[in-house]
C-alpha cells in the first residue's frame, strides 16, 4: 500500500512538472513605449518652460493587436501635473483622463488604468501642458507613420486652440505633422496573450 501512495505521489509530481495538471501560463509580454523607444532616435531641437502657451499634444496611434493600455507616461522639462487624455480618434471623443504629478525630466507612469484597446481602431494620447521639448529626424525627414512592436504610431498631434488657462479645457488634438514631436507623452501597452 505504501509502495502505491509512493508511486501515485511520484507520478503527480513528474506530471505537475510537465505541466499536465497546471495551465501553462503565456509568458508575460513585454510592455511597448512607442514614443520613449522612438525619442532615441530623434534629434532635441528645443526646450521650452513655462511658455504662456498651453497646448494639447501627443500622438495618434493603432493597435495592431488587442491589448492593454497598463499606465500613460510623461517626460517633461519641468515638474508640475499633467493631464494625459486617450481620446477615439474617429469620434475624436475623450475616453479617459488622469493627472500625473511629474518630476522634471523623469520618465513619470501614472497609476495603471488597464484600459483595453482593440486593433483596427485609432487612438490618440496626449497631454495638456505649457512645457516641452521639440524633437525632429534627420534633415527633418518624415518618421511618421512609425510601427514599434505591436504599435503602429500613425502621426504626431496637437491643438494649439487650446492655448488656455483652464485646465478644464478639453480639446481634441486635430493638427498634424509627420516630420516632429514635441514632448513625450506615452503609453505603457501590454498586447494581449
Amino acid at each position: 500500500m505504501k509502495t502505491k501512495i509512493l508511486f501515485y505521489f511520484l507520478l503527480m509530481i513528474s506530471a505537475t512538472g510537465c505541466g499536465l495538471f497546471e495551465d501553462d501560463p503565456d509568458p508575460a509580454q513585454p510592455a511597448i513605449t512607442p514614443a520613449l523607444q522612438l525619442e532615441s532616435e530623434l534629434n532635441l531641437l528645443a526646450t521650452s518652460v513655462n511658455t504662456g502657451l498651453t497646448i494639447e499634444y501627443g500622438y495618434e496611434f493603432e493597435p495592431l493587436v488587442e491589448g492593454t493600455i497598463k499606465s500613460f507616461i510623461v517626460n517633461m522639462p519641468a515638474g508640475d501635473t499633467y493631464r494625459v487624455t486617450l481620446w477615439d480618434s474617429e469620434k475624436q471623443e475623450m475616453l479617459i483622463s488622469l493627472n500625473i504629478d511629474a518630476s522634471r525630466d523623469v520618465t513619470t507612469n501614472s497609476q495603471e488604468i488597464n484600459y483595453r484597446v482593440y486593433p483596427n481602431r485609432n487612438y490618440t494620447v496626449s497631454v495638456y501642458t505649457e512645457h516641452w521639448k521639440r524633437y525632429n529626424y534627420q534633415n527633418n525627414e518624415t518618421f511618421f507613420p512609425r510601427i514599434i512592436g505591436d504599435i503602429r504610431m500613425v502621426r504626431y498631434a496637437e491643438n494649439t486652440n487650446a492655448a488656455s488657462s483652464s485646465i478644464d479645457l478639453m480639446l481634441f488634438p486635430n493638427e498634424y505633422s509627420n516630420s516632429i514631436m514635441q514632448g513625450i507623452v506615452d503609453i505603457e501597452f501590454i498586447p494581449q496573450n
